[in-house]
């Protein structure tokens, strides 16, 4: 499992600035922006992400000794990956290792290594708080319920219907399509009829909401600490090596 980064603006304390300021730049990739320095002495360094425009606020006080970052770090899933792009990732600098299997070592010719579990994006990455439209994030916003007999079926027993369909000038887009089984799919045809509830496109954080409530295999009970899933809903599958 792959995690990024995430960036939120809470309040904590360090000793010292330029020790501060090169670790966010050397260790989290960011890179800084400005200096100021107030009439009454503190100093301000400004540091924002690659690509993104949320920046990070570090100011100093001589007059304590301290230094006050308005940013916090934490994690959030990122994607899942093989255990081969893990590697490769890691070798090549792009991620870092959080944590490994207990039971799997991978193995060449001249090295031997805990198999990844775990790992982290070396740069931060900006969340665009976008879903992506596919067929099974429609299914999850609808609560894999049909938008017009209600019934909730598995992916296999659903399909895709058009509010207006297509022959009628309607498009594929978030807010004109809905989950529908395939008998009401059958039923409705061309014909335009209202689905229960009127689709529209979710956000990131309601998408994870939606799939929380839905049971969830993983390979290592590791991932749990980063996922937070609900433990009732949770199923480990241990990874077997290749």
């Amino acid at each position: 499992m792959a995690l990024a980064k995430k960036l939120l603006h809470t309040r904590y304390r360090v000793n010292d600035l330029e020790k501060t300021v090169d670790f966010y730049i050397n260790t989290l990739g960011l890179e800084e922006v400005r200096r100021h320095k107030s009439p009454r002495g503190s100093e301000l360094a400004f540091l924002k992400a690659p690509e993104s425009e949320e920046t990070i606020e570090i100011c100093h006080y001589p007059s304590s000794g301290s230094v006050e970052v308005q940013e916090d770090l934490t994690l959030w899933p990122l994607s899942t990956i093989s255990w081969q792009q893990g590697i490769k990732a890691h070798f090549l600098g792009k991620v870092k290792i959080l944590r490994s299997y207990d039971d799997w070592i991978c193995r060449s010719q001249h090295l031997a290594m805990p198999m990844p579990s775990v790992v982290m994006m070396a740069r931060y990455r900006p969340h665009a708080g976008k879903v992506n439209f596919t067929r099974r994030n429609i299914y999850l916003r609808d609560s894999f319920r049909c938008q017009y007999c209600l019934k909730i079926l598995s992916p296999e027993q659903l399909t895709i219907d058009h509010v207006i369909p297509k022959s009628r000038g309607g498009g594929t887009q978030w807010d004109n399509v809905v989950a529908a089984c395939h008998r009401c799919n059958l039923k409705k045809g061309a014909n335009i009829e209202k689905p229960v509830k009127k689709p529209f496109e979710p956000n990131y954080w309601k998408m994870v909401e939606l799939a929380k409530s839905l049971p969830l295999r993983i390979p290592d009970p590791q991932w749990q600490d980063y996922l937070q899933w609900p433990e009732n809903l949770i199923q480990i599958v241990k990874a077997k090596a290749a």
